[in-house]
């Protein structure tokens, strides 16, 4: 249960690394995660794209299948994050520029999308005590299965905070330092524009081979993260991982991602991403032309990781359907996988 919906928020704050009253102009703003002009537009049809709407209720009424809904490019992937001055100064390179596979771009992308989780986690918790009283009216065995997943899913919350802000201290450091010696990126660029687009941030438990990676939800240590963004560019698209330092965790998943048949690539990667991201937004037009069948497996696999169905060995390894094909692609990275 990755999210839930609902008119509650946190109070809006700046998560600029030098945020405050001093350094901070203008109200904070509905920043995009996904960029409305450059890529929002490109996947959309009529100024809307198809989203996984989170809805607490889906896990009583329909065996916890979300609701798959048009949303304005607007109103897409947007969070209360940023003040008006450090959004804009923050991510102009990344907003007013091409996109370019180095260091400083897919560090910024890697750092919005991180913050976007931090945002979502936080407002989650801070909703959980309201969603405790949707069991009113449901049976015995409604309200155990409510509570206690909510237990669960508040005790996850509460890690996953703790590690999104020891990796965002991090980020802030190499920020305010100017030094992105650390930034490691792999860049997969294609020559179609995607089917899909997101933004977000997770601690892999396993590969695209079924490798272990790590194991979640034991509080002992921190996990290592990687972020991923999938973007169009003037060229047709790109989907980029990042994070900060050497670890063992993100270098084996990026092999791993590297080994796929580049023709095959595309399906994976949308694969990977109907599993591990909510803010995931989708064309209509392909998602509407999609074969029903191919359509339904990844509906399903839409609240993996969450309480209704945990994530297994095989989730991101692909299944062998072909579900997009994004044409010719390019891979880059500034990586040592020679080991």
């Amino acid at each position: 249960m990755r999210g839930m919906a609902s008119r509650h928020t946190i109070p809006s704050k700046c998560l600029h690394p030098n945020a405050g009253n001093i350094e901070c102009r203008g109200k904070i703003v509905n920043s995009h995660t996904v960029s409305k002009s450059s890529t929002l537009r490109r996947v959309a049809l009529g100024g809307h794209v198809y989203h996984f709407k989170p809805d607490v209720n889906a896990l009583f009424d329909n065996g916890g299948e979300l609701s798959c809904i048009l949303v304005g490019v607007s109103r897409a992937s947007t969070f209360l994050g940023f003040c008006r001055r450090h959004d804009k100064e923050m991510f102009s390179p990344v907003e007013d520029e091409t996109f370019q596979s180095n260091e400083i771009h897919t560090f910024l992308l890697g750092y919005r999308a991180l913050t976007k989780e931090i945002y979502a986690k936080e407002s989650v918790r801070e909703f959980i005590p309201q969603m405790r009283e949707l069991d009113r009216g449901r049976t015995v065995s409604e309200h155990e299965f409510l509570q206690n997943t909510l237990n669960a899913f508040l005790r996850g919350t509460e890690l996953g905070l703790r590690d999104l802000y020891h990796h965002k201290t991090s980020y802030d450091k190499a920020f305010n330092a100017n030094d992105y010696s650390s930034s490691k990126y792999l860049v997969l660029r294609f020559s179609a524009v995607p089917n899909i687009v997101f933004s977000g941030a997770l601690y892999p438990e396993y590969d695209l081979s079924g490798n272990a990676l790590q194991t979640l939800g034991q509080g002992a240590g921190i996990l290592d993260s990687v972020a991923v963004n999938a973007i169009a560019t003037p060229e047709g698209g790109a989907v980029i991982f990042h994070w900060l330092g050497d670890n063992n965790t993100d270098i084996k998943l990026a092999k791993s991602i590297i080994a796929i048949p580049n023709e095959q690539k595309g399906s994976a990667i949308t694969q990977f991403a109907f599993e591990a991201f909510e803010n995931l937004f989708i064309s209509p037009e392909w998602w509407d032309g999609l074969d029903p069948r191919l359509r339904d497996i990844l509906a399903k696999r839409v609240l993996c990781g969450g309480s209704v169905r945990n994530h297994g060995p095989e989730c991101f390894v692909p299944d062998g359907n072909e579900y997009f094909n994004w044409g010719d692609c390019t891979v880059e990275h500034n990586l040592d996988t020679s080991g």
